[in-house]
């Protein structure tokens, strides 16, 4: 990033010369502002500002339905905007100049939301898609300004945000079997979204891991033993992606 100059600073130093000495003025360069940093608070700004006006109007949405229909379809597309800006940033700062190969990019949750936003970016808006994109941003927030009393339910949040993820598969497989709209391929791209977040994402394998002990504890110590040894094979298969 080229460094701005100030022509009104300036800075003296010196220069000998035998026994003499006479002053030189110079420019002081100033440093360069932290644009990233600005455009990664901008994005999640526009993330919790625009998503909130949606989310007020998708609750309202039978008051405002006819008159400003077009208001919650707009902050839907702009708290998207925000967060390809927020995690374009970050995947940038992560990897810096050096751009890893596809399958490392694949491998980071940063990289994996950075796609799934431009997909929801261009689909049908719904407020299922918007929620863990939502409570990231405050979570981000927070920390960076040291917000106690959300950082207190720092975990809460984020047992929220894997419950939420498996709620937008469900209300995707909804739409999908009434055929509503294009659901069908968003269900399939999310399928391998969330196939990657099995894999590589340990909030996600532990999550899993306290629904298999819940059906475990409470519904399969009743089945037959056939049954109980295909749920096993299936308990075998996440512990080994653990």
């Amino acid at each position: 990033m080229s460094q701005v100059v100030d022509p009104d600073q300036k800075s003296i130093s010196r220069a000998q010369t035998g026994v003499k000495t006479r002053r030189v003025l110079r420019k002081k360069q100033t440093p360069p502002k932290p644009i990233k940093k600005y455009i990664w608070l901008s994005g999640h700004g526009a993330t919790l500002t625009f998503g909130a006006i949606y989310f007020a109007f998708y609750i309202a949405k039978y008051i405002f339905r006819n008159k400003w229909f077009w208001i919650p379809w707009l902050c839907y597309r702009l708290s998207f905007i925000g967060v390809l800006a927020s995690y374009s940033i970050t995947v940038l700062t992560t990897f810096g100049a050096i751009i890893p190969n596809y399958y490392t990019l694949l491998a980071t949750e940063n990289f994996q939301n950075l796609l799934l936003a431009f997909v929801w970016l261009i689909s049908r808006p719904s407020a299922f898609k918007l929620v863990p994109f939502y409570i990231i941003s405050i979570l981000q927030l927070s920390d960076r300004f040291k917000v106690g009393a959300v950082l207190k339910i720092q975990d809460s949040l984020v047992d929220l945000i894997t419950i939420s993820e498996v709620v937008v598969f469900v209300a995707l497989l909804f739409d999908t079997l009434i055929f509503r709209g294009t659901s069908g391929y968003a269900l399939a791209i999310y399928t391998g979204f969330y196939w990657l977040r099995i894999n590589f994402s340990p909030y996600t394998q532990s999550f899993l891991l306290k629904v298999i002990h819940a059906i475990d504890t409470k519904i399969m110590a009743k089945q037959s033993p056939e049954i109980q040894a295909k749920w096993q094979k299936a308990k075998d298969f996440v512990e080994f992606r653990r």
